[in-house]
């Protein structure tokens, strides 16, 4: 009777053991998701929630401006106590695959230890055309038993390339204001 016990106890842990490894090998919940034609400066946002385990965002936009825009994102997880997505990446693709810029990705935490995941895009100037804001990462619960979901919220900006008579007026500004503080100084 030991033995069959045992037996039963065995299969149960390698049954247990091959869920776990399931649940491991999913795949990521792949979404694609259209953000709109972009044509002249403007600012677009967006919230993904309800996710749980390895996910892996597609954010579709285009770029219909006959002038170069300057792009910049923001992306977080916000502060939650009941789940989180310490490892979220995020890069900017061509429309071909290929990265434009990989996001600078940061855990910031709370005082009480709560975790934050925050990726920055810096500034990037756009030619007309299609991109691909590419989110991915696993969300976890912060309960192994309670299958709790997470989620992100994002921003992304489209301004003007500031045009050559500004960088032009601006310099004229700087050298001036450095002329005048030199010739204080030989004044006084």
């Amino acid at each position: 009777m030991a033995c069959t016990g045992s037996r039963r106890v065995r299969s149960w842990v390698v049954g247990a053991a091959f869920a776990a490894l399931g649940v491991a090998a999913a795949p990521a919940q792949a979404s694609t998701f259209w953000l709109g034609d972009v044509s002249s400066p403007k600012t677009l946002s967006w919230s993904r929630s309800g996710l749980l385990g390895p996910f892996d965002d597609h954010l579709l936009f285009t770029v219909t401006s006959s002038q170069p825009l300057v792009f910049s994102g923001f992306v977080s997880t916000g502060i939650s106590r009941r789940s989180f997505i310490l490892d979220m990446e995020g890069d900017l693709l061509q429309s071909d695959g290929s990265v434009l810029e990989a996001g600078d990705a940061q855990t910031v935490f709370t005082p009480e230890g709560w975790p934050s995941r925050d990726i920055s895009f810096a500034s990037f100037s756009l030619a007309s055309g299609s991109y691909v804001l590419r989110i991915h990462g696993t969300e976890t619960s912060a309960f192994p038993d309670v299958p709790i979901t997470g989620q992100y919220t994002g921003t992304v900006s489209f301004a003007p390339v500031p045009e050559v008579q500004t960088w032009a007026m601006l310099l004229v500004g700087l050298a001036a204001v450095g002329w005048l503080r030199a010739w204080r100084g030989k004044t006084r």
